[in-house]
């Protein structure tokens, strides 16, 4: 774990007095920072909304979220969801639950556009100014939806609704409503996107049924397709028969609009040179020819949401389109109905749908999660799986009674090699033997693995091992090579050892896991006994040497359970899984370590392990997969397993020629690029501190309260803090003490509040920090 410490300056919350007593807030922070696999954290009712089905969403300036729904107003602060309601005939409420925009002005208010009316939400206090838009006509006031929210540059709050946009004084509260006209003097219609509108130094830019809208701030005047004196195209990328829906609007930095156009074009335009770019969309089938959400992320590349149609994701540099949409199984999106999408300050994308939130880590890719089959007995596990073997440009995956998966490293593409099997059955692993050929360790025999145009074959193998395996009734469930030395094990634990097609010694393993492994130097053989005992192998003496490794583990207190794999890392260190936790025995100290979840592992269940290019060990268990950092000692978790994953895959781990690592877990094949994983960096996370109560009543923290007195009477303090990491709530704990007052820090679990009920008067500084499991 790395550790950080920092003393993070709220506005105003520096230092403030309560009479006597002074009370100084430190926020820190402890967090191992690791790279993340491309994952997704969901966020549901059961997180806090009050609703799944869910409309807008933006950040604010703190790096807050705030989501609007058919059901109240979001604040995720974290470690916490608050919700902002209509309750009753309550007028300090919101104005109605349901809204479809939402925008944060140059003041840092929250605006939302409800069924009911424009609300003006103040973060700091949570006090709410309505503005109830009225048509101007007494037979019809109602205005409709509330579409879109925009600031233009002298502060005025634009809104567009479904009868037309609204212009509101910032300082006043008073409005109009502009008229519609299709010369100069209007707006040809209302009808937007829900974050239609740019604002620029020289006017503003909407995206509206007719096409392209602009106000010119100097003139006073809306050019748009009816209304263009410069002949200037982009007004014109609609006809005038063309009633389209807008879609949301994104700019870059160098001046580039993005948005859709007549439902199959994603327009890049520059208002600074008028030039267009155009984009065909491979436009998804059963989407809906409307809504657009349409985002630029950190990476400059577009993403676009589609109700019923789920996202597509533009790259700006190679102009492709990729696409993510929910299959139904271990998808990045948790539906294809997607509202609105927003990124965070870490970069991952959030996707509002109406089965709740999706945060979406996108561009991580140093770890990958493959799925080896969509077929029911695959995804149910039906099969149980072979171990891992590598040529030198393919993964082999066996499935015993069907198929050999492979894996390509080069483009990492997914096949498989299909045989006869009713002659050639349980195929536990591949033995790549040279010049590309393939041996298949099946039932009681070794064969030889060909390929035509037409179908795949399997011919008998003739070795000495393949005469044993058919004496013995035996199978092949692993198989090394050491110089001139070759080792079997078979299922019923027996290791072989082979030079020039002869056995040299035959040795008693145990079980039909993996269980055993090459030395780091490649010289000596390792393996478990039947006892559970560890032998160092010899090829050359034929001597082993045994560690008792039960012995030490009682003696440490430690019952150790079922082991699958063993590895030998650079450091002269054995790693043994076991169900029950993971075992280092140190050669060089003769000392036996053992780790569990309370050392971070994600799981007990540890079952296998790999070394990395520069000697770091990664650990897979029924958690995830976890990485041991050979320098710091800390164990951090990698890639997270879905809960109650099950495993049956061997001791399935093997470092490729291609210096990646790969773990097989049930139907989940998982590639590692440790360089990669190593050079990704994640922005460390904000602890904010959210509110703080005293006597019941929020205080009001700003620069202007440092030096602020209170009566002795105030002394009752709540404090409200969360850490800005969405997608690890689960993994922190907070801890908190009142220097002056407490001798330590004290554990507050996961409950990211502290309530202290009387203060005596002195001096006293307030920390808190978050430690991330991880």
């Amino acid at each position: 774990m790395r550790a950080l410490s920092t003393a993070l300056k709220h506005t105003g919350l520096n230092k403030f007095s309560i009479k006597k007593l002074f009370l100084f807030i430190v926020l820190s922070f402890i967090i191992g920072i690791s790279a993340k696999a491309q994952t997704v954290t969901h966020i549901t009712t059961l997180n806090g909304l009050s609703t799944n089905n869910l409309t807008q969403i933006i950040r604010d300036h703190n790096n807050y979220m705030w989501i609007g729904s058919y059901s109240g107003l979001h604040k995720h602060e974290g470690s916490r969801i608050k919700v902002y309601n209509k309750i009753g005939k309550d007028s300090a409420s919101m104005s109605a639950n349901e809204m479809h925009t939402l925008f944060e002005d140059r003041q840092g208010f929250i605006w939302a556009g409800t069924v009911a009316g424009l609300d003006k939400v103040n973060p700091v206090n949570g006090f709410i100014t309505h503005y109830p838009l009225n048509s101007g006509d007494e037979k019809s006031p109602s205005i409709g939806y509330i579409i879109s929210i925009t600031q233009d540059k002298y502060d005025s709050i634009w809104a567009s609704t479904s009868i037309g946009f609204f212009r509101i004084d910032y300082k006043t509260g008073k409005y109009n409503r502009l008229k519609i006209s299709k010369d100069g003097s209007g707006v040809p219609e209302g009808n937007t996107g829900y974050k239609s509108g740019i604002t620029t130094d020289k006017g503003i830019w909407f995206q509206v049924g007719h096409g392209m809208l602009f106000y010119d701030y100097q003139k006073h005047e809306f050019h748009h397709h009816y209304y263009n004196p410069n002949h200037e195209a982009v007004f014109d990328l609609n006809g005038a028969s063309d009633i389209l829906y807008g879609s949301d609007m994104c700019a870059d930095k160098n001046g580039n609009l993005f948005f859709v156009c007549r439902d199959t074009l994603l327009i890049q335009f520059n208002y600074n040179t008028q030039k267009i770019d155009s984009f065909n969309i491979p436009f998804p089938p059963g989407a809906w020819r409307c809504c657009y959400s349409v985002v630029l992320d950190g990476h400059d590349n577009i993403w676009i949401g589609f109700r019923h149609g789920g996202l597509l994701i533009f790259d700006t540099k190679n102009h492709r389109f990729n696409s993510i949409k929910n299959t139904g199984s271990n998808d990045l999106l948790s539906s294809n109905y997607v509202y609105s999408l927003c990124e965070d300050y870490k970069g991952n994308m959030w996707v509002a749908t109406n089965n709740g939130l999706d945060i979406i880590d996108y561009y991580n890719k140093s770890i990958r999660k493959y799925e080896l089959s969509n077929l029911p007995d695959y995804k149910d596990l039906k099969f149980e799986s072979g171990i891992l073997s590598a040529s030198q440009s393919k993964i082999f995956i066996p499935f015993y009674n069907d198929k050999i998966f492979t894996f390509q490293t080069n483009n990492d593409s997914i096949g498989s090699i299909s045989i006869d099997k009713t002659k050639f059955k349980g195929i536990a692993y591949i033995i790549a033997g040279k010049n590309e050929s393939l041996i298949a360790a099946h039932q009681n025999s070794l064969c030889l693995l060909t390929s035509s145009q037409h179908k795949n074959s399997c011919t008998p193998y003739h070795s000495v091992m393949n005469k044993i395996l058919q004496d013995r009734q035996q199978n092949i469930l692993w198989q090394t090579v050491s110089g001139n030395y070759e080792v079997y094990k078979t299922r019923n634990a027996i290791l072989y050892i082979v030079a020039s097609n002869t056995i040299t010694d035959t040795l008693q393993g145990d079980g039909f896991m993996k269980e055993a492994c090459l030395s780091y130097n490649q010289q000596k053989l390792i393996y478990l006994t039947e006892n559970i005992d560890l032998v160092i192998y010899d090829f050359t003496s034929k001597k082993g040497d045994t560690i008792r490794i039960p012995e030490l583990a009682k003696q440490i207190g430690f019952e150790f359970s079922i082991p699958r794999d063993v590895l030998e890392d650079k450091q002269s260190n054995i790693w043994i899984t076991s169900q029950n936790g993971l075992l280092k025995y140190s050669l060089l100290k003769k000392v036996l370590t053992v780790y569990t979840t309370n050392n971070n592992l994600s799981h007990n269940f540890t079952y296998a392990l790999a070394q990395d290019h520069v000697g770091n060990v990664w650990i897979a268990s029924l958690g995830g997969i976890d990485l041991y950092n050979q320098t710091t000692g800390a164990i951090t978790n990698a890639f997270d397993f879905p809960s109650g994953n099950y495993m049956d895959a061997f001791g399935s781990s093997i470092y490729g020629t291609d210096s990646m690592i790969y773990f097989l877990a049930g139907n989940k094949f998982v590639k590692i690029n440790p360089t990669l994983y190593y050079k990704t960096t994640t922005k460390p996370p904000t602890l904010n501190l959210n509110d703080i109560i005293i006597n019941g009543t929020k205080f009001l923290f700003d620069s202007n309260h440092a030096n602020t007195s209170f009566s002795y009477q105030q002394n009752r303090f709540e404090f409200q803090f969360g850490l800005l990491d969405f997608t690890k709530q689960n993994k922190l704990q907070y801890f908190y003490y009142l220097e002056g007052l407490e001798k330590t820090w004290v554990n507050a679990g996961t409950k990211a509040e502290i309530v202290y009920n009387y203060v005596p008067p002195g001096n006293y500084i307030f920390h808190v920090k978050a430690i991330d499991a991880d």
